[in-house]
């Protein structure tokens, strides 16, 4: 009787052992790259799902793993276009930020220009002078403005002087 006892004792231990033995070899690996996950950190997610693939590509965590390191695989996809779409926006926002600095600076220079020329237009003592002072200043117009007809007329009404007289 102790012999059939034992023998029931034994295979049971047996089984027990062949049942734990037969656990989900991925599961952990599988855990770890769901935690990694959680936490965006993508290069280690990806790296322990590809480990959970290896140990048991058939079991669920394998299986799991499979499917989960394809999302991890977009995620990647579109964290990197959206930084390089917000890098791309900030090169713009320096590139503008440059442009109208130098477009500032320019303007301040044209106004400093014209001003001196028109001190020198009201202190001008001959009519040579004044018309050449003139000719500088609308020729620095044209340079700011673009053209003849976008520069801003600054004669006054019925002067002999101003060729561009109203």
């Amino acid at each position: 009787m102790k012999d059939r006892g034992a023998r029931w004792g034994w295979l049971a231990l047996c089984g027990l052992l062949v049942v734990a033995g037969c656990g989900d070899k991925a599961e952990a690996d599988f855990a770890h790259c769901v935690a990694a996950d959680a936490k965006a950190d993508f290069s280690t997610a990806a790296k322990a799902c590809e480990a959970a693939i290896a140990a048991d590509p058939n079991s669920t965590s394998g299986k799991a793993a499979a499917a989960k390191l394809k999302d991890i695989q977009v995620s990647v996809d579109k964290a990197n276009k959206k930084a390089t779409a917000q890098a791309a926006a900030e090169a713009d926002a320096r590139k503008l930020h440059d442009e109208a600095a130098a477009a500032r600076a320019k303007l301040a220079d044209y106004e400093q220009q014209r001003k001196d020329l028109e001190a020198q237009l009201a202190n001008a003592s001959s009519t040579a002078d004044r018309r050449a002072l003139q000719a500088k200043l609308l020729d620095l117009e044209r340079q700011q403005y673009g053209s003849p007809s976008a520069a801003k007329k600054k004669c006054a009404p019925n002067d002999p002087l101003c060729s561009d007289a109203n």
